[in-house]
């Protein structure tokens, strides 16, 4: 009976998370998806494969698991953005309902499914799952409690069954494979454990333990290959990131106000973001501030509570507070600094630790009647936020609206209202939006790239080149600024140095189509029949086509057509 009535509940956990947000599968491609997902280089067979023994383009990250899965979504489904948004929605209901049963041995049911009903609700998680590119995430999770609950099912019957240790390997490696901040899966599997069960059987729980290691360094070995280093070429950015300038001691102090800023979030989510970027957030000035000293005390009290059950290992509270604590250890840029200063997408796995300690403590602590009220109400208001926030990521233009009322101060978010309004046909707005993200961040790129399409839509070359010519300076690689210096040099006839910049383009990114492009035309243009020839069968190993590419590839078909007559 019992167990009948908690999978009617895990039932209820997932089809609450499917009902809050199966709008997001009619939504477009946002932010990052469109590098990761709807390139067509992640479609081919070639691009498939070079996704395990390649970092993926342009972050240099290696998280294979989530870029193979959009080309299987691909080539099963096609270019549409629906099936993609189907598996995160699909994978977060899953998520919920596998957390209710990781927690049925850790609380009581009805606190588990009141821990799981939020944690399916939480506004936090709306860029992991609205995003496409928000599955390394949703996979790390799946895979990870998978992993664990595999690992209490290992441990509690003490088997040697091979199939269920090749589950339980698999569970941890898939974690892996997803995102390198799994790699604390082994800290929580032995966590759990030792909850649960005590260390009733240390042998048991070493070998899982060491098992968990081993696809640790099997991963490691490949991510190694892949990127050349454990932390490969990444160069981590002041705008993305500004505690990289900041001393050890300094770094570890902001990481730890950045980690209240977390548990703060998550007890109450107020005007969620998708960019916490410079200067959105910047390294503390002054400490004696109410909200960093109220950030500082949640920190503490996490602390201090999973201190104390060290030695109390049926502290529940204790436990939530380590699970918070042992999730962040990768990605609090406390021992290392990370690509990102803030993220509510990084919450979703740590943030099982205080939605946790903040129901259990309420049941605890509170009278019966007042608790169920106070959880009803966080519950309501979660689903509330999650409900009004969701539409914002329908696609760029909602997102970017959003987030110019939110966080204003990013360089990025003026960079990117910027666009929308350049694209728009709002040049104004776009060149007051390009010169506010300079304002704030001069050694940004992409404003001045923006400032410079703003020029050449107006027809003016001249200064449009200038504002190329300062992006390049400051990013002597950046893409989008080559190919419109090459593409102009083109029109006034410098096909050589067009030429140039494109294989330069090209030998960044080879699956680049728009370089391809521009190379098929100035072949063209010499009707050098050969190299039209080796273009073409480049630009065929490629998924899908745009406009510009169809119409190139229909001008080589007639004049090869028509040589072939000559001859």
């Amino acid at each position: 009976m019992k167990k009948s009535v908690s999978h009617i509940q895990a039932l209820v956990i997932a089809a609450a998370a499917l009902l809050l947000y199966y709008r997001s599968l009619f939504f477009s491609y946002t932010l990052d998806d469109l590098i990761h997902v709807a390139v067509p280089a992640m479609h081919i067979p070639e691009g498939i494969i070079n996704a395990v023994i390649s970092p993926s383009w342009p972050g240099n990250l290696y998280r294979p698991l989530p870029v193979l899965s959009y080309g299987l979504s691909y080539l099963l489904a096609g270019d549409y953005a629906w099936p993609q948004h189907l598996v995160n929605i699909l994978l977060h209901a899953a998520n919920a309902a596998m957390l209710f049963y990781l927690l049925l041995k850790v609380t009581e049911r009805k606190i588990a499914f009141f821990i799981a009903a939020a944690f399916a609700a939480h506004p936090n998680f709306t860029e992991a799952v609205a995003s496409i590119n928000g599955r390394s995430e949703l996979m790390a999770f799946f895979f990870g409690i998978g992993a664990i609950l595999s690992a209490a099912n290992i441990y509690t019957v003490n088997s040697e069954k091979v199939l269920l240790w090749l589950i339980y390997f698999s569970s941890c490696f898939l974690a892996f494979l997803s995102k390198e901040s799994a790699l604390v899966l082994p800290l929580l599997i032995l966590l759990y454990l030792r909850f649960i069960r005590r260390f009733e059987n240390r042998r048991i729980a070493l070998k899982l333990a060491f098992t968990a290691v081993a696809a640790a360094v099997l991963f490691l070995l490949l991510r190694i290959y892949a990127l050349g280093g454990i932390f490969g070429n990444i160069k981590f950015n002041y705008l993305d990131n500004p505690l990289i300038a900041l001393s050890l001691p300094e770094r570890i102090i902001n990481a730890l106000i950045l980690l209240g800023r977390y548990i703060a979030q998550i007890i109450l989510p107020i005007n969620p973001s998708a960019d916490y970027s410079f200067a959105m957030l910047k390294p503390v000035e002054s400490y004696y501030q109410i909200d960093i000293l109220v950030y500082l005390y949640l920190v503490l009290v996490v602390a201090v509570t999973a201190i104390y059950g060290i030695s109390k290992t049926t502290n529940t509270l204790a436990f939530f507070s380590q699970w918070f604590l042992c999730s962040f250890l990768i990605t609090a840029n406390i021992l290392f600094p990370i690509g990102t200063i803030f993220g509510e997408r990084l919450t979703y796995l740590p943030s099982i630790g205080i939605i946790g300690f903040v129901v259990f403590g309420i049941y605890k602590y509170f009278p019966e009647s007042l608790g169920r009220v106070l959880i009803a109400f966080w519950l309501v208001y979660l689903a509330v936020t999650t409900t009004q926030y969701l539409p914002n990521w329908k696609n760029n233009r909602t997102l970017f609206s959003y987030q110019i009322n939110v966080s204003p101060e990013s360089a990025k978010t003026q960079h990117n209202y910027g666009i929308i309004m350049r694209n728009e046909g709002k040049l104004a707005l776009a060149e007051r939006s390009f010169n506010r993200a300079i304002e704030i961040y001069p050694d940004y790129a992409d404003p001045y790239f923006g400032i410079a399409t703003v020029y050449l839509a107006r027809g003016d070359t001249v200064s449009g080149m200038s504002y190329i010519e300062k992006a390049l300076h400051i990013n002597p690689q950046y893409i989008p600024a080559l190919d419109r210096k090459a593409r102009i040099l083109f029109n006034v006839g410098e096909l050589k140095k067009a030429e140039e910049i494109f294989a330069r383009i090209l030998k960044a990114d080879k699956f680049n189509l728009a370089a391809q492009n521009g190379m098929l035309a100035i072949a063209l243009v010499k009707k050098d029949r050969s190299r039209i020839r080796k273009i073409i069968d480049n630009i065929k190993n490629l998924a899908s086509y745009d406009s510009e590419t169809k119409t190139l590839l229909l001008k080589a078909k007639n004049f090869l057509a028509a040589t072939d007559v000559e001859d």
